[in-house]
């Protein structure tokens, strides 16, 4: 049985390909974000804002910081909430994203606090879905 930490990582990085890291959306993906009323820019546009939110490097309040900072966890982290995970595996990639990746030692709020906003504005979404915990 996989750890949630090597789960939470499978689903974040399946059919990861190419020297961005993005994760690609599947064919499966792509069937439900044609399905979803708002078309995928805009729930990019929406991680992208709640990302900046958090902002765990402390760019955002530098004038010359730069607004695609974090767009390459946007689909990674949109792919982890379509697949349902749970507040405990998108904390863990986001644990991984900031503390390994990033270099950040802390945050002003932790990932899980993080994890959970993430979750309940996948939730508050029309088509998002009801019982990712």
């Amino acid at each position: 049985m996989k750890s949630d930490r090597v789960e939470a990582l499978t689903v974040w990085s399946r059919g990861t390909r190419g020297k961005s890291g993005r994760a690609p959306l599947t064919t499966d993906d792509s069937l439900h974000m044609r399905r979803d009323r708002r078309p995928l820019a805009g729930q990019l546009d929406e991680l992208r804002d709640l990302w900046c939110g958090w902002d765990p490097i402390g760019c955002v309040s530098s004038p010359n910081w730069p607004r695609d900072e974090y767009d390459s966890y946007l689909e990674p982290s949109l792919s982890l909430l379509q697949g349902g995970a749970s507040i405990r595996q998108i904390t863990e990639y986001l644990e991984w994203a900031a503390y390994r990746n990033m270099g950040v030692s802390l945050t002003a709020v932790p990932p899980a606090t993080f994890a959970a906003h993430l979750v309940a504005w996948w939730k508050s979404r029309a088509n998002g879905p009801k019982s990712a915990n």
